[in-house]
């Protein structure tokens, strides 16, 4: 009777001891969900944060990309175009004013159009994209300036090396102060 009572209590000692392991495992288990989830959402916050400063500094000018290494420069004169507006251009589809959209020279994109048998929509040049930059000096300090645009149509206005461009990419190009109307030059080339 002694066996089975030191027996009984043995195996209520243990049936305690791992009902209280289990618990541990559980509350153990719990705090790592919630550790993981914590450190989840601390990387999400700051992911968001980065890219709204990145969005922002990128919207402002500041994201300056030179012209790619051993492309064919060339330089004209850059100015706010026709482009955009909710305009259907050359290339067949609607551009906006917020749209990073330019038109090339009439006298290249006709070219084009001619080697496409006749059709703009078919013109080889749509779709393409330009990188314009512009380097200026203003008060003893140098300045600079860059957009990447997709090429939608022709601008008539245009001498061969000139581009207009939509209200958005014009922006990205103007500095400090300049009017909505200015006309600057700029090199480009095509990406």
């Amino acid at each position: 009777m002694a066996r089975s009572r030191s027996r009984s209590r043995i195996r209520s000692r243990t049936t305690i001891s791992i009902e209280r392991l289990s618990r541990y495992r559980q509350r153990s288990w719990l705090i790592c969900g919630i550790i993981s989830t914590i450190i989840l959402l601390l990387l999400v916050v700051g992911l968001v944060i980065g890219l709204v400063i990145g969005r922002k500094k990128e919207g402002a000018g500041t994201g300056f990309q030179p012209l790619p290494a051993g492309a064919e420069v060339n330089n004209g004169w850059a100015m706010l175009g026709v482009v955009g507006g909710g305009r259907r251009l050359e290339c067949g589809w609607r551009t906006e004013d917020d749209d990073d959209a330019v038109a090339v020279s009439h006298v290249v994109f006709d070219r084009a159009t001619e080697e496409a048998g006749g059709s703009p929509a078919l013109n080889r040049l749509c779709g393409m994209k330009i990188r314009g930059v512009r380097i200026g000096e203003e008060d003893g300090e140098r300045k600079v300036a860059s957009t990447d645009a997709i090429v939608a149509g022709r601008c008539s206005q245009c001498n061969l090396t000139d581009l207009a461009f939509s209200r958005h990419a014009f922006a990205r190009l103007r500095f400090d102060g300049e009017p909505d109307n200015a006309r600057f030059p700029v090199s480009w080339a095509w990406l």
